[in-house]
């Protein structure tokens, strides 16, 4: 499952059918690195997790504004760049995000995707996304 979670979905859904309060993550998402999969509801089991990892906040700036094309999608403005492991982090597969640092609640969970092409971090070695290197798509489910 790639694309936006079950609460960030809803919470859609709610402000365009019903008019509910909309919690807008004000422009701060935090990136983070997964292993496998989150699934819908960002499990973080296969999280990035130890060896100097800490999710990533990015700034509105740091996005490019989303497409008209079919899909749209949404891509980093600007490199995104980690601290550097003390550690090997393995093979990152799927980058999620978040609108908080360190709550992994489903509540907090945006969405996720594949990385276009997996990398495997290794201790000492900082992990950056140069600008259009991460995708999401409004059409991913």
């Amino acid at each position: 499952m790639a694309g936006w979670g079950n609460t960030f979905r809803k919470a859609l859904n709610d402000l365009v059918y019903k008019g509910s309060a909309f919690t807008s993550p004000n422009g701060v998402i935090y990136i983070g690195l997964h292993i496998g999969d989150p699934g819908p509801d960002g499990q973080t089991a296969n999280e990035v997790s130890g060896n100097g990892y800490q999710a990533k906040a990015t700034a509105a700036s740091d996005w490019n504004v989303g497409t008209l094309a079919d899909p749209s999608v949404v891509t980093n403005a600007n490199a995104i760049t980690f601290a550097t492991p003390t550690g090997s982090w393995g093979l990152v597969t799927y980058f999620s995000q978040w609108n908080h640092l360190t709550n992994r609640a489903p509540a907090n969970f945006i969405g996720a995707n594949a990385l276009l092409v997996p990398v495997t971090v290794s201790s000492g070695v900082p992990l950056s996304f140069p600008p259009s290197s991460l995708t999401h798509s409004f059409d991913s489910v």
